[in-house]
């Protein structure tokens, strides 16, 4: 079903397309993921964007522990969220693609050969698990690129290796 929603959406599916995938970050202005999807749609190597958000079941679960993941208050949030992220979209001639499931189950069938998906780097292990997973699940010419954006500073921004970073902020004021 939602193949055949981005092809109403997109026409053709054999050219290749920008995938958009919100995770943490579902804000559009200074989205690193959106401005990178806009340079490859302007030098012609996606046709298109597609925006889309997964609601994945794995969110929702428990922990290791037997805590909640998302209890109420967030899951209501998280769903606020994704639909404001949707209006603004929209606001842009643009639109939100939003599905319930695994994005490794579902991302494959979404893109044609050559696409690209951007989405957020992670940095917790259940994350980049599912990194790996899509990842692994893509057809071979499609690829999986992971943009940093979750610090004020990008780390390549830093006066040194991230490994080499003090465990007080004090030795770097200084410098």
């Amino acid at each position: 079903q939602a193949r055949a929603c981005v092809e109403g959406s997109l026409g053709s599916m054999s050219s290749p397309i920008a995938c958009c995938w919100f995770r943490n970050d579902l804000r559009v202005h200074d989205n690193p993921c959106l401005t990178r999807a806009a340079e490859l749609v302007r030098s012609k190597k996606c046709s298109s964007v597609l925006p889309v958000y997964f609601f994945d079941p794995r969110q929702f679960g428990a922990t290791a522990f037997g805590g909640v993941k998302t209890g109420p208050f967030r899951a209501q949030f998280l769903l606020e969220s994704v639909l404001d992220l949707k209006q603004q979209l929209r606001r842009l001639d643009s639109d939100l693609l939003i599905v319930i499931g695994r994005p490794e189950d579902h991302l494959p069938q979404l893109l044609p050969n050559g696409s690209v998906i951007l989405t957020q780097e992670e940095v917790t292990s259940e994350e980049l698990a599912v990194d790996r997973a899509v990842q692994a699940a893509c057809a071979p010419g499609a690829k999986l690129e992971l943009i940093w954006g979750s610090t004020l500073y990008h780390r390549d921004d830093l006066p040194m290796k991230v490994r080499h970073l003090d465990d007080v902020f004090t030795p770097l004021r200084n410098k």
